[in-house]
C-alpha cells in the first residue's frame, strides 16, 4: 500500500507522520470529464490531502480556459505557514501532488494546469512578481539594457516571462542552468 507522509501536529516531537492509504480502483480510473467537473475533482483530492495531512480548510474552486485555480482557506489561521511551506515548497508540493494525481485520471491533453493559492498569499507574491518585472522593465527599456533577475524558482521566472509577453519593445529569457538559473529582461 502507498503510504501519505504528512507534517506532524500532536506536539510528540516528530515532524512527520505516516500513514497508510489506498486508493481505490475507482479513484484511479480515467474519465473525461469537462472543466467544472474536472475543478470539482480537484477541489475533492486537494481536500482528502489536507485532511490526510491534518489540516481542516475550505477550498474554493475558479477557472478560466487554461486553468483551475483552488483557493485555500484553512479554519484555523496558524495552519497557512503550514500549508504554504518555507519558499512555499509545501504548497508546492500539493500543486504537484493534485497535478499528477488528475494527470492519471483525465486526458493530459485535455487535461487544465492546477494552481492552488492559499488566503490570497501566492495571489500577493505573483502580483507583486508582476509589479517588479513591470518596474525593472522600465529601466531595461529606458536604458537599453538587459537586466539579469537571479534567485527565482521556475514559477516565478514563469510569471514575469507571463507578465511581460506582451511588450513588443522588449524580450525576456532564460539562461544559465540548475540552481544559478537566471532570466534576462532586455531593453
Amino acid at each position: 500500500h502507498p503510504a501519505m507522509v504528512h507534517p506532524s501536529k500532536n506536539g510528540d516531537g516528530q515532524r512527520f507522520h505516516i500513514e497508510e492509504y489506498t486508493m481505490s480502483n475507482e479513484d484511479m480510473m480515467q474519465t473525461d470529464l469537462s472543466g467544472s467537473e474536472q475543478g470539482a475533482e480537484a477541489k475533492d483530492t486537494l481536500q482528502k490531502i489536507l485532511s490526510l495531512s491534518g489540516i481542516a480548510a475550505d477550498v474554493a474552486v475558479s477557472e478560466d480556459a487554461d486553468r483551475i485555480r483552488l483557493n485555500v482557506s484553512p479554519n484555523d489561521t496558524d495552519d497557512i505557514p503550514v500549508i504554504v511551506g518555507v519558499q512555499g515548497r509545501t504548497r508546492n508540493a500539493y500543486q504537484l501532488l493534485v497535478n499528477r494525481m488528475l494527470g492519471q485520471r483525465f486526458d493530459r491533453d485535455e487535461c487544465k494546469r492546477i494552481s492552488i493559492d492559499v488566503s490570497g498569499v501566492i495571489e500577493e507574491r505573483e502580483d507583486h512578481l508582476g509589479s517588479m518585472a513591470q518596474r525593472v522593465a522600465t529601466v531595461a527599456r529606458a536604458n537599453h539594457l538587459q537586466i539579469e533577475m537571479v534567485g527565482m524558482n521556475p514559477a516565478d521566472r514563469r510569471i514575469v516571462h507571463m507578465t511581460l509577453a506582451d511588450e513588443s519593445d522588449l524580450s525576456t529569457y532564460s539562461t544559465h542552468e540548475g540552481i544559478g538559473r537566471r532570466l534576462v529582461i532586455v531593453g
